[in-house]
């Protein structure tokens, strides 16, 4: 005689699988059914940007403190305390310095999150290995030259009306050759590093586990434009930010949009600095503009086709 409830096994059961317990036909009540699954948590991304938010401010506060503390040692009166230390800040040592103190907030914040969660820290922060190999981040890196024209198309028309922040010329116009390289490796470096750690690593990770890519990706890069503060960097920083989302979730790891970040970064600000020292010209040739928007044009196409072609799950081998 046929048994409908044995019959329906496997004629070899999975070793691996967790035991079978079968209910009693007697009384179907006894059944052990396995708990249900925990649906991941999105609170956590909402919660770890405004920690980090005022990691910066107490990071700032200690950093200025201690900038107070040297200039008043160094002779320095009260009265010209407000003066002085405008001029302190904007110094290309102090202003990488300070800089440097927000980074390691943010990336210090990223960290603490990441091994606070039960999910093991290099998966939780997309410290993995790319899906896509050097040759496909580079194209994707090329790629970047469309969202980066945007955003700064975007600066210099919100420019127009409201003037940018003054600081920053401040500090290029006391630059020196000699802080040039530092100043190039931390801009790049750092935020490179620390912002996509937290940014694209816990905070998108994790919104990808309950929200579609759009979703996920959008909300990521306005948060990460927002956190940028001032106007101009706020509307820069959005369609990089996108571009940035998108290669990390089809790469499955931050890896590429760190060297993307670091790259957008570091060359616009050596492009910066060859103009002040004279080493570009301020108004580059036309034909050499041609061939970095065919190239970035060109790029950006190849970028969208790489990762949209096939919807694989992302690589997440550490």
């Amino acid at each position: 005689m046929n048994d409908p409830l044995h019959s329906s096994l496997p004629a070899t059961p999975n070793p691996y699988a967790p035991p079978l317990v079968l209910p009693a036909l007697a009384d179907s009540s006894s059944a052990i059914l396995p708990p249900p699954a925990r649906r991941p948590r999105v609170w956590p991304a909402f919660v770890v940007l405004p920690v980090a938010f005022v990691a910066v401010i107490i990071a700032q506060v200690i950093g200025i403190v201690a900038v107070v503390a040297w200039y008043l040692a160094q002779g320095g009166t009260p009265q010209g305390l407000q003066a002085g230390l405008l001029d302190l800040v904007t110094r290309p040592a102090l202003f990488i310095g300070l800089g440097l103190l927000s980074q390691l907030a943010i990336g210090g914040t990223a960290l603490i999150a990441g091994w606070l969660s039960p999910v093991p820290l290099a998966q939780r922060l997309g410290l993995l290995r790319p899906a896509v190999d050097a040759s496909k981040i580079a194209v994707m890196t090329a790629g970047s030259l469309v969202p980066f024209t945007i955003g700064i198309a975007l600066a210099y028309a919100l420019a127009e009306i409201i003037s940018p922040d003054p600081s920053v010329a401040a500090m290029y116009s006391k630059m020196t050759v000699g802080w040039a390289l530092p100043f190039v490796l931390f801009i790049a470096l750092a935020p490179g590093f620390c912002e996509e750690l937290l940014f694209r690593g816990y905070v998108q990770r994790r919104l990808l586990e309950r929200w579609n890519l759009w979703a996920a990706v959008l909300v990521t890069s306005l948060l990460f434009a927002v956190f940028h503060i001032m106007p101009h960097a706020v509307v820069f920083a959005f369609p990089v930010g996108i571009w940035l989302g998108l290669m990390a979730a089809k790469s499955g790891s931050i890896w590429p949009g760190v060297i993307c970040h670091a790259s957008i970064n570091g060359l616009w600000n050596v492009w910066q600095l060859g103009v002040k020292f004279e080493v570009f010209s301020a108004n580059p040739p036309l034909p050499l503009l041609v061939v970095l928007g065919t190239v970035g044009v060109g790029a950006f196409a190849a970028s969208l086709w790489l990762m949209f072609r096939t919807n694989q799950p992302p690589h997440l081998t550490p």
